[in-house]
């Protein structure tokens, strides 16, 4: 076989490789390049890599590229031994395939594939819907004291803005900035600084807390949907799963009260716009405080309902 004639079939080959690759995937003959200046190489490349997993049907190729514990979709304790088809439909798959990944994010909210079954950044997956529902997860719903249901606003949440805690850290000297490590802490674990940097007679200041007495006024207003309690105002709440009461109050070790219940809430709001609704995963606790006085304090809060349900798994094994 003389040289030109290896070339020709050597191209052959390329051209085929190609033309199969894109019959695969359509659109995937698109070169990473032509995303350039959109700012989504790098997110158009790892779209491929998800499809390739996915194509493959292979769950520990596709949860490599999960950051950690998935936002949304199966944790990675329920996925252990089991194969592609039991975690994913080959609907879901199909969708998944149907077309080459975008160049552009969806607004502020990442880059997606098969119409929102993936939802994935340039670290990678963080979020999926469609999956099998292993397991459902345990769901209390209302949270009641003393026969009273609480409202949401019984439960501080972090606001959109950070002005909540950060006010609070400057009042309270924990922090003088966002970026202070201290500050970092206080926001994910508000439960360590009550009683140290806020003291018993600071009570009264309740940007962080509510006497139960004063929230259960807004009773009359509410609303029960399934497992979500509602306020008029568009407030609302799930309790997930109820928190042991020594794990309460190790989570508030120098707060001058004893914890009486605890819940891990899904807290949130619905607002306007595209972003649907904010909300937080976190502990919350009922202490009876020295004077008598029921209070919910915040304790803890997660990035995901994963990962919440993961540290009170932790917790549980080792008691």
């Amino acid at each position: 076989m003389n040289r030109r004639t290896s070339i020709l079939l050597l191209s052959l080959l390329l051209v085929c490789g190609v033309a199969g690759y894109a019959e695969m995937v359509p659109g995937a003959g698109r070169q990473a390049s032509t995303c350039e200046g959109a700012g989504g190489d790098e997110a158009y490349s790892l779209g491929l890599r998800i499809q390739n997993a996915v194509r493959a049907r292979d769950l520990s190729a596709f949860f490599a590229i999960v950051e950690g514990e998935l936002e949304r979709g199966p944790r990675r304790v329920h996925v252990e031994g089991k194969g592609f088809a039991d975690v994913f439909p080959e609907s879901w798959r199909d969708a998944v395939l149907a077309a080459a990944p975008d160049c552009s994010p969806v607004g502020g909210r990442g880059y997606m594939l098969g119409q929102g079954n993936i939802w994935y950044r340039p670290g990678g997956v963080f979020a999926v819907n469609g999956w099998l529902v292993q397991e459902a997860p345990s769901m209390l719903g209302e949270w009641r004291f003393d026969g009273n249901l609480l409202p949401p606003s019984c439960f501080v949440q972090q606001s959109l803005s950070g002005d909540v805690f950060e006010d609070f850290a400057a009042r309270h000297s924990i922090a003088a900035s966002r970026s202070a490590p201290a500050f970092v802490d206080f926001e994910r674990n508000p439960g360590r600084y009550f009683g140290s940097s806020v003291r018993s007679s600071d009570l009264e200041d309740s940007s962080l807390w509510r006497h139960v007495d004063h929230c259960v006024r807004d009773s009359e207003q509410l609303t029960v949907e399934g497992s979500t309690v509602i306020q008029n105002d568009g407030e609302r709440y799930a309790a997930l799963a109820e928190v042991p009461r020594r794990l309460c109050q190790s989570l508030a070790p120098k707060l001058p009260g004893e914890c009486l219940q605890s819940r891990l809430l899904h807290r949130f709001s619905l607002t306007d716009g595209s972003m649907g609704y904010y909300g937080v995963h976190g502990i919350y606790g009922l202490f009876r405080m020295e004077d008598g006085a029921g209070i919910v304090f915040p304790l803890k809060y997660f990035d995901s309902e994963n990962l919440a349900r993961n540290f009170l798994d932790d917790y549980n094994r080792t008691q």
